[in-house]
């Protein structure tokens, strides 16, 4: 004779953490307070439950040729993956060679960040001392050079920049000072007075005389921009 054996109840479905179960699957259910069409509802959810259980090999498949298909129409994620497919290996990123490629890249940025002087065809106004020893450290620039006496050289050319820029300066004031008197001279050709200084003077050609050695002053400042080109040709053979 068979004896009927009680079994524990257990629900059809894992639920997570602080999720309500499903009516239907609770251990005591109340058919009396249920309707009919809820009935309907329940085997229904039920029996798709099962197809799915069923199909779900088919079903993965699915989902997965639809991330497949997403990927494919993702432009951006191709160019990605085409970009850092390097980093992959086994289907698994290798941090050690993303770490070598970020400081890779770390030094590549200061090398541009301290090279400006060399960028800039040696503009001394982008010199920096501090830069120069930086890029030696980074073995860019060879241990011969000796950057304290780099820095000095750099110092003397600056010095002469300068004195030369006054020299310029002066000469082209001198040059427009002229080119204004002759103006003025050829307005006024009765003037005896000077239009700078006021200062009188009796012979009005003596004046028109000077204008003629604007030449000359041009000449000069041509003599001194070539003098500009030579130190700059001495400095870079230094």
């Amino acid at each position: 004779m068979e004896v009927y054996k009680e079994v524990n109840y257990n629900s059809l479905l894992v639920y997570p953490q602080q999720c309500e179960m499903k009516k239907w699957d609770i251990e005591k259910l109340e058919l009396r307070n249920v309707s009919e069409k809820q009935v309907s509802e329940y085997i229904a959810e039920i029996n798709n439950i099962y197809n799915l259980y069923q199909d779900l090999s088919d079903y993965k498949k699915f989902l997965k040729n639809k991330e497949i298909e997403s990927l494919i129409n993702n432009d951006e994620a191709l160019l990605n993956y085409t970009k850092y497919s390097m980093f992959i290996k086994n289907n698994i990123f290798d941090f050690k060679q993303i770490e070598e490629e970020v400081i890779r890249l770390n030094r590549l940025l200061d090398v541009f960040k301290y090279s400006t002087f060399f960028r800039s065809k040696l503009d001394i106004s982008k010199y920096k001392k501090e830069d120069i020893v930086l890029l030696q450290k980074e073995g860019l620039v060879p241990e011969i050079v000796v950057v304290d006496d780099l820095d000095r050289y750099v110092s003397e050319i600056k010095v002469l920049y300068s004195q030369l820029g006054e020299k310029e300066k002066k000469k082209n004031e001198l040059l427009q000072a002229r080119e204004k008197l002759h103006l003025v001279r050829k307005n006024n050709v009765f003037a005896n007075h000077c239009p700078y200084c006021n200062a009188p003077y009796d012979n009005p050609e003596l004046l028109e005389a000077a204008s003629a050695n604007q030449e000359a002053t041009k000449t000069d400042i041509a003599n001194l921009s070539a003098l500009s080109g030579l130190i700059k040709k001495q400095n870079t053979e230094k």
